[in-house]
């Protein structure tokens, strides 16, 4: 069975408990958001880098983490403000000047992420897609922001090649999310991190089936 799961933003226990309660997992989708806010952000992709079943798709706090490191001067402060303390020491760090001495397989992890993923009935994006431009999945820079923090626009079903959409991003309450499936853009992200929320989802993509666990952390 795949699976999908978003914005799991540091929540290890939670995370790993969702996990166990999955039936026959042959592929696990997260979609972007495994970091920040929560404090077990390095645990959790430590786990997720020994894995070879589990694909991220990068969402905007994996970016902002990525551009952190890369170039702190302009995006560090951006980052912190936004989760990354919690990210920052989870890895040891008291300050920004300790991801210096991050390890490459880090770097090179979060490199490696793809900000969409075309499958052969659904294409997974963290946040959403402009079918409004002619060229809505061309790598653009406007395009890549689009699918990490806006919402998008309605899905063209012909654009998209009659898939639908699977993204995070924006926390939904239970009954909004089981009313998505029915949909063309299916909302998975539970509001784990939030205490308003305090859910994560796992969506079965062969059966449509969801499955819930309250936060833990």
């Amino acid at each position: 069975m795949r699976y999908a799961i978003s914005d799991i933003h540091g929540c290890y226990k939670t995370f790993t408990t969702l996990l166990n309660k999955l039936v026959d997992p042959t592929k696990i989708y997260i979609i972007g958001d495994c970091i920040d806010r929560g404090r077990d952000s390095k645990k959790i992709i430590d786990f997720i880098m020994k894995r070879s079943d589990i694909t991220v798709v990068e969402g905007n706090h994996e970016n902002m983490f990525k551009n952190a490191i890369l170039k702190p001067r302009m995006c560090a402060q951006f980052w912190l403000k936004y989760g990354g303390v919690e990210t920052m020491r989870s890895f040891g760090y008291k300050s920004i000047d300790g991801l210096r001495n991050i390890p490459q397989k880090y770097i090179k992890w979060l490199s490696s992420l793809k900000p969409i993923i075309h499958l052969r009935d659904y294409i997974l994006v963290h946040a959403g897609i402009d079918f409004s431009k002619e060229e809505p999945f061309a790598l653009t820079e406007k395009n890549i922001n689009t699918l990490l923090f806006d919402y998008g626009q309605p899905v063209d079903f012909k654009k998209s090649g009659k898939r639908k959409l699977i993204v995070g991003h924006m926390p939904r309450r239970i009954h909004e999310i089981k009313e998505s499936i029915r949909t063309t853009k299916i909302e998975i992200d539970g509001g784990c991190i939030f205490e308003s929320f305090r859910n994560l989802v796992a969506f079965n993509m062969d059966t449509n089936d969801l499955i819930i666990q309250n936060k833990i952390d």
